[in-house]
C-alpha cells in the first residue's frame, strides 16, 4: 500500500516518476512503461470450472462495479483445458455440457458488443449454468445467440479460442489463467497484487493524467507467487486434465 507521503509529492514530480514510486514502494516486480491506453486482461476459463465460476460470479465483478472499466480492455477466452482431435472433436474437461456451455458463450460474446453486456451474460449463466436459457432471453439478443449456438459459427468461434489458449506463452497451467498485458499472473491473480494493479492504473490513468502500462514479467510473477504463497491462502483451480486444490505451504 502506497504511503500517505507519497500523495504529496503529486505538486512536486512529473506523473510518471510518482506512477513509478508508487509502483516500486509495494513491489520490485512491476515495471512501468509508456504509451498505451488501457489495461488489457484476458481471462482463460472453462464454464463448469467451479474456480472460473467463483472467479467470473465474484471477483471479475470488481471492475464493473467501479471505474476500472474505463482503464481496462478485457477479453473472455471460454475454452480452458478443452483438448482439439485431429479431426476436430472437442473434448471438454468437465464433459460434453461444459462444451455446450463454452460455445453458448462464446456466443453470447460475439452477439454482445458491449464489455458490460458480455460480462452480465456470462455472468448470469456462470452463477447458474442450469438457468442458461433464462440468460439466454434476459440478454436482448436471444434469437441472434441460439442462431449462433444452433449453427456452425459455435464451432468456429471455439476454435478461435482454442487457438488463443494454445498459442499463450507460457503455456496455460490451469484455469481460470489471468494474463496482464500478455503476462501470466499465475496464483496471485485473485489477491492483493491485482487488485493493487488495477487500481494502480485507475489513480493514475483517471487522476493523474498518465498513460502507463505496468509489464509483469515472466520471472517477477513466479517470484512474487512464491512470496505471496507464504501468507495468503493460494486461489483453487482446475489443472490441465484434473481439478486441484492448492494450499499454502505450512
Amino acid at each position: 500500500m502506497a504511503s500517505s507521503s507519497a500523495t504529496k509529492f503529486v505538486d512536486l514530480f512529473p506523473c510518471l516518476f510518482l506512477a513509478c514510486l508508487f509502483v516500486f514502494t509495494y513491489s520490485n516486480n512491476l515495471v512501468v512503461a509508456e504509451n498505451s491506453n488501457k489495461v488489457k486482461i484476458n481471462l482463460y476459463y472453462e464454464s463448469l470450472c467451479p474456480y472460473c465460476q467463483n472467479f467470473i460470479v465474484d471477483d471479475l465483478g470488481k471492475i464493473f462495479d467501479s471505474d476500472l472499466l474505463k482503464i481496462t480492455d478485457l477479453k473472455l477466452v471460454p475454452f480452458g483445458n478443452a483438448h482439439i482431435s485431429n479431426n476436430l472433436t472437442i473434448t471438454c474437461q468437465h464433459g460434453e455440457e461444459e462444451c455446450k456451455l463454452n460455445a453458448l458463450e462464446a456466443c453470447g460474446i460475439r452477439t454482445l458488443p458491449d464489455p458490460k453486456l458480455q460480462y452480465k451474460f456470462i455472468r448470469c449463466v456462470e452463477k447458474d449454468t442450469n438457468e442458461w436459457e433464462s440468460c439466454v432471453k434476459k440478454s436482448g439478443r436471444e434469437k441472434a445467440i441460439n442462431d449462433c449456438y444452433n449453427g456452425d459459427l459455435s464451432q468456429k468461434l471455439i476454435l478461435g479460442y482454442a487457438k488463443l489458449t494454445s498459442s499463450l506463452k507460457p503455456k496455460h497451467e490451469y484455469v481460470p489463467w489471468v494474463t496482464l498485458n500478455g503476462k501470466p499472473l499465475y496464483d496471485v491473480y485473485i489477491t492483493l497484487p491485482f487488485i493493487f494493479i488495477l487500481t494502480n492504473f485507475k489513480l493514475i490513468s483517471l487522476f493523474w493524467g498518465c498513460r502507463i502500462t505496468i509489464i509483469w514479467s515472466h520471472k517477477s510473477a513466479k517470484r512474487t507467487k512464491e512470496r505471496i504463497s507464504q501468507n495468503y491462502a493460494v486461489p483453487r483451480s482446475c489443472m490441465r486434465g484434473k481439478c486441484q486444490s492448492f494450499k499454502s505451504p505450512m
